[in-house]
């Protein structure tokens, strides 16, 4: 006579099933939102680390020029529309790498785009800016999350102008990456650009930033 008992199988009702089912759906829509939050927030980490180093660079070219740098110049025969990553790259400053000059939180496009870049502080056409004429380095902006005014495309540079010119993206959590001519960087809320803590511009006009995915805010 065998010993050994043998092992009946298990089967689910479909009762079961459906409860096994609808329990995993909800753990899973728990978890989905922190999820998501942590990946933005490592989103927000890379692109700040992406600031500071394009930050360091921007410096190092203006100790070499004299305080001064080019956010855009017009456009030539050999390069287009020279802005200030091109400048940058084509002097040897950065690399041609879109992990770099992209913010993570964008979606990244296959090849170089000059004009979708983060945004430089700028004035007027040519677009040279002389760092040293600033009186507070440490609360103007010299580079940050930037988008046009007028439909929240991204935009290379920060400049007070009606719908071309690029005004503070905040993107990451209502907050924006950006980094002030003395060097150091962080992420600043509305406020902050609304009341001219960290100027982006340089007119007296700060009422209208982009406050967050395409959506232009007047306050």
């Amino acid at each position: 006579m065998n010993s050994k008992k043998r092992c009946r199988p298990i089967f689910f009702t479909l009762i079961e099933l459906l409860v096994v089912i609808a329990i995993i759906a909800i753990l899973a829509a728990m978890l989905l939102p922190a999820l998501n939050s942590a990946r933005e927030r490592a989103k927000s980490v890379k692109c700040l680390g992406n600031i500071k180093d394009l930050t360091l660079s921007t410096l190092s070219y203006a100790d070499d020029y004299k305080g001064r740098i080019i956010s855009s110049v017009n456009a030539d025969a050999d390069y287009g529309a020279r802005v200030w990553s091109v400048v940058l790259i084509n002097n040897k400053y950065i690399p041609k790498n879109n992990n770099l000059l992209y913010c993570p939180s964008m979606n990244i496009p296959a090849g170089f785009n000059r004009y979708y870049t983060y945004g430089m502080r700028s004035n007027n056409e040519p677009g040279l800016v002389d760092l040293r004429s600033y009186k507070y380095p440490a609360r103007v902006i010299l580079l940050g999350d930037s988008a046009k005014s007028g439909d929240g495309t991204r935009i290379w540079r920060l400049w007070q102008n009606s719908g071309t010119a690029g005004q503070p993206y905040l993107i990451h959590g209502d907050r924006a990456s950006a980094s002030a001519i003395d060097g150091h960087a962080g992420t600043f809320d509305i406020y902050s650009f609304r009341d001219g803590t960290m100027r982006w511009h340089d007119t007296a006009n700060f009422a209208q930033v982009v406050s967050s995915h395409n959506v232009l805010t007047n306050i």
